[in-house]
Parts: C-alpha cells; sequence; structure tokens
C-alpha cells in the first residue's frame, strides 16, 4: 500500500504538472512569494508577449485550508500573479463528501474566488493532477515582476544545489 504523499510531494507534483503545460518555462516551488511561500510558482519566458505568472497554493487538508482562506493567504499571492490555482486532495477541496459542482459551489462560499483554477491531487501515489476547473487571467503581467520571480527562481535553484554539497573548507 502506497503512503500518504507529504506536502512536499504534492508540490512537486503540482511543479512537474505545470512544466508539462506549454506555456509555461520554468517554475519552482516552496519559494518566498509576497510576504509568505507560495507553494509553486510558473512563469513564461520574458520573451513571450503573452507572459503568465501562476502561483499555486497546494492543500493536503480541509482544515489547512480553511484557516488559510480565514486568514486571507490565498488572496495576498494574486499579487504580481495573472493566474492562480488551489490545488488539493480530495479530502481538502471536500470531494470526498460532494460532487464536482457542489464541491466547487462550497469552495466559493468558503472564500475561494470563481477566477481560481482548481486541480485535484492525488492522496497517494505520484499521479498527475487533474483539473476541476482551468484558471481565469485576472491580472497583468508587469515585467519587473517577471524579472524579480527569475532572479528569485535562479537563486532559489543555486541555493539548493550549494547546499546539497558539502561545504568547502577554507
Amino acid at each position: 500500500m502506497a503512503r500518504q504523499n507529504t506536502h512536499r510531494d504534492l508540490c512537486e507534483i503540482t511543479a512537474r504538472w505545470i512544466l508539462k503545460q506549454s506555456v509555461y518555462d520554468v517554475c519552482s516551488w516552496e519559494i518566498s512569494w509576497n510576504d509568505g511561500f507560495v507553494d509553486v510558482i510558473g512563469l513564461t519566458s520574458p520573451l513571450k508577449s503573452n507572459g503568465r505568472v501562476t502561483a499555486i497554493e497546494v492543500k493536503r487538508t480541509k482544515q489547512d485550508l480553511v484557516a488559510d482562506v480565514t486568514k486571507g493567504k490565498l488572496l495576498k499571492y494574486e499579487q504580481g500573479s495573472t493566474h492562480c490555482y488551489l490545488a488539493g486532495t480530495k479530502e481538502a477541496l471536500g470531494l470526498d463528501k460532494y460532487k464536482k459542482e457542489e464541491a466547487l459551489t462550497k469552495l466559493t462560499e468558503l472564500g475561494v474566488p470563481k477566477y481560481w483554477g482548481i486541480l485535484v491531487l492525488p492522496s497517494k501515489g505520484r499521479a498527475q493532477p487533474t483539473m476541476l476547473r482551468p484558471a481565469r487571467q485576472f491580472g497583468k503581467l508587469l515585467p519587473n515582476i517577471q524579472l524579480e520571480l527569475t532572479i528569485r527562481i535562479a537563486s532559489s535553484f543555486a541555493h539548493r544545489i550549494l547546499n546539497k554539497h558539502s561545504p568547502i573548507e577554507e
């Protein structure tokens, strides 16, 4: 029997999903963004005319989702983004109790905006997310945000690589 996916597992599954979408050129997960940490972020190359910055919040449990919506945490990721998704397990999204349309209604009543996309993540295993609802564009891409994020993601990757190797002794 497969073990339950951790939050990190779900972030990595979501990052793989976003990179499979033809529009995105780069992504990262668990990166500092808008005075917090966004679970997954994807962006297009600054050379593309129809640019995107997509923030994805990943949730394993309904309690975690309710707590973050109550605190307004989800909405702070909209600043500087053009698209947002909520990615969650069936339990977190209410699909263990409700059918698709009922679950989407409950999420809207909870405070998840209708223009946010919804992805269903596997509780166990490495299956690809399934889209419950696509995200709609709500913001304009600002070139300074795109450049800042590109630099932040490159720095994050460099930091991760350096931390995997033993420090150089002086």
